[in-house]
Parts: C-alpha cells; structure tokens; sequence
C-alpha cells in the first residue's frame, strides 16, 4: 500500500495537477482490491489538514486553494473560529454564523479563508474579516441534549451546551411523549443553513428538568461519558473501600 508521505509529496508538489481518487489511484497503481483502503487513506489525510477535496471531487493542496481544515468552535452568541488541525499553523480563523453554513460546534471543516488572510495585506483580523465553512468532514453532533419547548406554532430544543446557540426544531409527529419543560435527547435529522435551523427528532425522554438524577443523566450524554461499564471493570470497584482512612486524610 502507498504511504502518506508518498500521496502528500505529490499532491503537494509544483508540477501537480487536480486529480480525483481514482485518477490517483491510477496514478499510483493501486490495485482493485486494495482502492478502498486507498480512499481511506485519503480522508484520514483530509482530516489531518495534509490536503483538501474541490469540485470534481479532486485533491489538492489546501494552501493553494485557500482552504484550510480545522476544529470549529462556536461562541454562544453565534461566531465561531476554525482551529487548524495542522500543526505548525497557528491562526485561528473567524467565522461569522452566517458563514457556517450546516456546521456546528465541534465538527471538522473545511473554511475558505478570508481575503484580508489570504492575500496577507493586513497583520490583524478585521471585523467583517470572516472565513466561509464549504464543507463538513466530520459531525460531532449527531445528538442533543436540551430542554424541550413548545409554543404556539412549534415545538423545539434549546441546547444544554451554550456552544449550541441555535434552537433543533422538532415535529409535533416527532415530539414523541415530551412535555413542556422535560429534558430530552433529540437527534438530528437535518442539518442547520444559513436561514433555517437544525431539525431533529426526540428519541429519550429524560425527565424533568432540575430533577437529580435527570441533572446527572443530562451530563453524561452531553459529554459523551460513558453510562455503563464492563463486567470486569465492575469486579474490580468490590475491593476499594467505602471510606477514607485517616491517613489519606491527613
């Protein structure tokens, strides 16, 4: 199988030209049985900030083309900044929410970077100084936690996580047994645009919000934690002793 190092130096190299994985895996020889491990590779590298798909869904190197992969991470009242995952790259980019297209807090992006950046005029970020998000790699926002709402006309999510600034609609057919008021996991069914937000559909109904053991349950599914544990993980808690001796203490 090629290596990274081997796909990098030609996409990266001056004599390039745009190529899409199967021109590459032309390119490179790769055998049938062994393209799908190839465009793997690919991706792993996309998401590594090494290069970066265009139209025609051909590689290129992200610095030629203006692009950049990051981390995106959303301030509650809307903006966010792409963090490079690259290192070595040491700017974070500015993203106004109306440049962010379907993404959210935490996804992996791809951002065309602003002209005052791109063309290096200027030292400092301007206001108005924003990158436009073209593309998701990978959501980390497959889920919600939040409180669900209903008023008038629909029915919604707002976000336990502040990061989370826009309200998930959901469907009166969606809302399955929440009531007003009940802390919930929705699922995401539909992306967030630019004009329109997130859609979901409730699939946990937690209980009441401000209840304990809803309280406990809300932040072991909003930070991923992990809810049960294996059998021998278990055994092993049986020996640790319910109270602290007062050498510890001391």
């Amino acid at each position: 199988m090629i290596s990274e190092e081997k796909v990098i130096k030609l996409i990266c190299g001056r004599k390039y030209s745009p190529m899409n994985a199967s021109q590459l895996a032309e390119h490179f020889k790769i055998d049938k049985s062994e393209y799908h491990q190839f465009c793997t590779l690919l991706s792993e590298l996309e998401l590594k900030g090494e290069i970066v798909q265009i139209k025609k869904k051909q590689y290129v190197n992200p610095g030629r083309a203006n692009l950049l992969v990051g981390v995106l991470e959303c301030n509650q009242r809307g903006f966010g900044f792409v963090i490079p995952v690259r290192e070595g790259i040491s700017a974070d980019i500015y993203v106004a929410e109306e440049d962010m297209g379907s993404a959210m807090h935490d996804d992996i992006v791809v951002v065309r970077l602003p002209s005052q950046i791109r063309k290096r005029k200027v030292k400092r970020r301007r206001k108005n100084a924003s990158g436009e998000i073209v593309n998701v790699l990978r959501r980390a926002n497959e889920t919600a936690v939040g409180m669900f709402k209903k008023s008038k006309h629909l029915n919604y999510v707002a976000p336990d996580n502040p990061a989370l600034s826009r309200d998930i609609y959901v469907s009166k057919e969606d809302a399955k047994d929440a009531q007003h008021g009940d802390k919930v996991i929705v699922k995401i069914d539909q992306w967030p645009t630019r004009h329109l937000n997130a859609e979901g559909t409730i699939i946990e109904v937690l209980g009441r919000d401000g209840e304990p053991a809803v309280d406990i349950k809300s932040i072991i599914h909003q930070f991923k934690l992990p809810f049960k544990f294996e059998k021998n993980i278990l055994a092993e808690t049986q020996d640790l002793p319910l109270s602290i001796s007062p050498d510890e203490i001391s």
